[in-house]
């Protein structure tokens, strides 16, 4: 699973991440789809962070990565070809950032549940990714408690934030705080 290399934006086509042979992770084998109900995309710049949240999501049977992006224009693509239910981006990725990317996807595919899972846990931030069309953002502190719940929430149509995220000096829950734009 190798990185893209360098090249002008322009120049990236779904044939050239999917095809040519510098895609990200495809995990179109290994499981019945008539078991899985929620497809997943993965963006994040470090392979470790990509497989160490596949391994914590797939641990429910109920959830199945279906492809993994290495940079945002990766991300744009493969939620297009791939179309999965859920993406899991990361706020700094080359090529474009996290907030980009999830501009571009809810642009294009309304349905997709975009939930950020990032170190990046200042409101502001928080803010701006739901402005970009996410409807989750799970701390990295807190991932292995908030994700499975992030997914169900937001699957089920609802928002959700780490309880985690928030300055407590504002009082207040933190998500309604943010998802009223306080």
């Amino acid at each position: 699973m190798g990185l893209l290399t360098s090249r002008r934006l322009e120049e990236y086509s779904a044939d050239t991440i999917l095809f040519g042979g510098k895609a990200g992770y495809d995990a179109g084998v290994g499981r019945s789809e008539s078991v899985v109900s929620t497809t997943i995309l993965i963006a994040s710049a470090h392979p470790i962070i990509r497989n160490s949240l596949r391994l914590l999501v797939e641990r429910d049977v109920n959830f199945h990565v279906v492809a993994e992006a290495a940079n945002g224009r990766e991300a744009v693509v493969l939620a297009d070809y791939k179309r999965p239910n859920i993406i899991l981006l990361d706020m700094k990725m080359p090529q474009l950032n996290g907030i980009a990317a999830a501009r571009e996807i809810s642009a294009k595919r309304q349905t997709a549940g975009i939930i950020f899972v990032t170190a990046e846990t200042d409101e502001l931030y928080v803010s701006e990714a739901f402005k970009a069309g996410a409807a989750g953002y799970v701390s990295a502190d807190t991932v292995q408690t908030d994700l499975c719940k992030a997914i169900n929430a937001v699957k089920g149509g609802h928002s959700f934030v780490s309880p985690s995220i928030g300055n407590s000096k504002q009082g207040g829950d933190p998500q309604r705080r943010i998802l009223r734009g306080q």
